[in-house]
């Protein structure tokens, strides 16, 4: 598609010229015929005038300005896009014929246009055009959090990145959407202790010389703290204690020298009788509810 740039002056060519003034006496007759006593005949006239007239005139004579071009490639055009004229890959740039043309030429060169292009060097003709073409912008791609799951270990932080190069990221944690007026992100973002309320956080992001990503929304429940695990009595020769999860399915690490469990720690998931080499030694257990929440520390020895 060819997007013109409309010429100052051209309306008034002699085409266009010509089409003013029948413009303009039809509508000064319209508006005279009815303060006449023969506005009977004279309105009917001048509707014929203005009506079929003018249609007829701008048929035998169409108008082949810049103007015209315009508007002629702007129905090409969707409506109501944000630059949808400026998508466009090829301009065609109208010049003033009295930019190329003295006057006698002008008037030769619309009695014989082709023979008055050939006299004139348009290949060595130089224009400066000033002006910004617009494309569209690239979309930020939306940021991302450091974990997808929902349930999150108690007092663990949110990390937000952004796969464009120094991307400004907004947020927000009280369930707003996010701005450019929002906190900037710069440390990841810390969710509450064990058994507190889930936080939801929105973010979004924006490059430089791109558009703003969509809005991303995440929300984090710290797990509740783990049931602790139980003891049974110690055994007769107290060389042996059996251990069990409070809670089906949960994991329980265990130490047998001292030491305080964690998980890296022996582990068990069901009841199970853990032995013990000396009767001075202490077991110390820690229950894991959902992988994520650790219970208190419980210890027991024997006897």
């Amino acid at each position: 598609m060819l997007r013109g740039v409309p010429e100052k002056g051209q309306d008034y060519d002699p085409r266009n010229m010509t089409l003013h003034i029948l413009q303009g006496v039809g509508a000064v007759g319209a508006g005279v015929s009815g303060l006449t006593a023969f506005s009977d005949v004279m309105g009917s006239a001048m509707a014929n005038f203005n009506g079929a007239f003018l249609q007829a005139f701008t048929g035998i004579a169409p108008d082949h300005t810049a103007t015209q071009l315009n508007r002629l490639s702007d129905k090409a055009f969707t409506s109501n896009t944000l630059i949808g004229k400026l998508q466009t890959k090829t301009f065609a740039i109208f010049i003033p014929e009295q930019f190329v043309m003295p006057k006698g030429d002008q008037k030769m060169y619309w009695k014989d246009p082709r023979t008055e292009l050939s006299k004139l060097p348009f290949d060595q003709l130089n224009v400066c055009v000033d002006g910004i073409l617009l494309v569209q912008a690239a979309t930020t791609p939306d940021p991302t959090f450091s974990t997808t799951e929902s349930l999150v270990a108690p007092n663990a932080t949110i990390a937000i990145t952004d796969g464009a190069a120094g991307a400004t990221i907004y947020y927000t944690t009280n369930g707003d959407t996010p701005t450019s007026n929002s906190a900037k992100y710069s440390t990841p973002i810390a969710v509450g202790a064990a058994g507190t309320a889930a936080v939801t956080i929105k973010a979004f992001a924006i490059a430089s010389n791109q558009s703003p990503s969509n809005t991303v929304v995440g929300t984090f429940t710290p797990a509740a703290a783990a049931s602790a695990p139980t003891f049974a009595a110690c055994a007769a020769d107290n060389k042996s204690v059996v251990i069990a999860p409070a809670t089906p399915n949960d994991i329980v690490f265990y130490t047998v020298d001292g030491t305080a469990p964690n998980r890296s720690s022996n582990s068990i998931t069901a009841s199970t009788t853990v032995p013990i080499s000396s009767a001075s030694e202490k077991i110390q257990a820690v229950e894991v509810g959902n992988t994520k929440s650790l219970s208190p520390v419980v210890s027991k020895s024997c006897p």
